[in-house]
């Protein structure tokens, strides 16, 4: 029988199985659960999860920032970050303006916009660097230029959306992005962007000498992409690639008498999402019903938590209960009901440069994983041999960065199904299932972004 939030024509669950647990047949018959809206109805004394500031899309900005040091000044315009350090999103302008104080004995003038990949071990043990990105936007030199070097002169460029990757191509340019690697030795993982000014003068004379001087001026940067087609999307096969929306696995059985708990987490934005926005989800567990019960039933029930009968009709358990226990089983409970969803940050750095011996199952890779957040559960709904949960998770605002790949730092996004409870002893738990997520900085209707297909 179809289960509920999938049709016949839907790609069979081994193929789409994220989870380390394998497939299974089913084992057991059931009736279909009706189709509902994407997105839950919230209990009114439920407070929404805290809004991000609206997506930046604008390519160019009246804002300056000046640094000087030695006989170097230097003045970009046209950025969209603070008095700190600038800010470039891909396809930004970037406009200068150079000073120099001084131009007897300089022999050469360049401008650089630079980016790179650094992982450090932060007991000195050493370190390394890739280079993403070293293009020249200014260049004098007195052996191809008649005259001195100029006082003052500017440059204009546009800010790049791709880098060539060794092994894998073009590639986007990935964010700027620092992290420190909780792992043994301790490593501290970044992508770094600046633009130098390098001036070379010589000396003539008794007493010859060479000297270069360079201004560094770092940056952020800020890729603008989108999801390919905006939410919610429809129930059919993913014909094109713009992110799976069902995900099934199994909770294997301890029992050999007991069938598997078939699991699936529906996702109407797909796994391609924006970062300022929320995603809804709904987990099903299906089995039969004597397996389901002990996830609807608590010892010590909360007011977030309520058992339903099976006589009850398929209707939200929110709408049916009174106000004072229409609470979500997350956020606003005492401690968590048997199903937590929460969004995780993989952070996988190759070592190898810095010349450091790691100890890891993947050899010269180091790795951490980073809670994001937390989601909210809502009250349980049940129908014949299956019961499900709607939800929502919102990453915070302070997180900035979304993921990306490269061929020596990746950072992955992982939406995390948990499920646990301690009155179930016929299966094995805790149960973990995974999805992919890819994070987008703009929405799907920004048309300054560039659209990603691929988790």
């Amino acid at each position: 029988m179809p289960h509920p939030y999938s049709e016949e024509s839907l790609t069979p669950s081994s193929s789409i199985s994220v989870s380390r647990h394998p497939s299974r047949s089913r084992c057991h018959e059931r009736k279909a659960a009706p189709m509902k809206p994407f997105a839950p109805n919230r209990p009114p004394n439920e407070k929404p999860l805290p809004a991000r500031p609206a997506e930046e899309t604008e390519l160019t900005s009246s804002r300056h920032f000046i640094k000087q040091e030695n006989i170097i000044t230097l003045v970009l315009a046209g950025h969209t970050g603070d008095s700190r350090i600038p800010m470039y999103t891909s396809g930004s302008i970037v406009s200068g303006l150079v000073t120099l104080s001084k131009v007897s004995s300089i022999i050469s003038v360049e401008v650089r916009m630079e980016g790179s990949i650094r992982v450090r071990e932060v007991a000195g043990g050493g370190s390394g660097s890739t280079q993403l990105l070293s293009d020249t936007l200014y260049s004098w030199d007195h052996q191809l230029h008649e005259g001195p070097a100029p006082y003052e002169f500017t440059f204009r460029a546009q800010v790049p959306t791709y880098h060539e990757g060794l092994g894998r191509g073009r590639q986007l340019l990935p964010p700027s992005f620092d992290s420190r690697l909780t792992a043994i030795p301790g490593f501290r993982v970044s992508v770094q962007y600046e633009f130098v000014v390098a001036v070379t003068r010589v000396r003539m004379g008794p007493l010859l000498w060479r000297r270069q001087t360079r201004l560094r001026v770092p940056f952020t940067y800020k890729p603008l992409t989108r999801p390919p087609i905006s939410a919610p999307l429809t129930l059919r096969p993913n014909t094109s690639k713009r992110g799976d929306i069902l995900f099934n696995d199994m909770i294997s059985s301890a029992d050999r008498d007991a069938p598997p708990i078939e699991t699936q987490i529906y996702l109407p934005g797909s796994q391609i999402t924006p970062i300022t926005e929320r995603i809804n989800f709904r987990i099903t567990l299906s089995a039969p019903d004597v397996y389901l019960t002990p996830f609807l039933l608590d010892p010590t029930p909360l007011s977030s938590f309520h058992p339903i009968a099976s006589s009850q009709s398929v209707t939200s358990l929110a709408s049916s209960l009174p106000g004072s226990v229409r609470q979500p089983l997350l956020g606003g409970s005492r401690r968590p009901g048997p199903v937590r969803v929460s969004i995780e940050r993989h952070i996988t750095a190759d070592a190898r440069a810095t010349g450091v011996v790691v100890l890891h199952p993947k050899g010269r890779f180091v790795a951490a994983r980073t809670p994001l957040a937390e989601g909210l559960v809502f009250q349980a709904e049940r129908g014949p041999g299956w019961v499900s949960w709607w939800g929502e998770v919102s990453v915070p605002p302070d997180v900035q960065c979304c993921g990306f790949m490269t061929d020596k730092l990746s950072v992955k996004d992982v939406l995390v199904l948990h499920v646990n409870a301690p009155a179930v002893h016929t299966h094995v738990l805790p149960f973990r299932q995974s999805v992919p997520l890819r994070l987008t900085s703009c929405s799907a209707k920004s048309t300054s972004a560039t659209k990603v297909y691929e988790v």
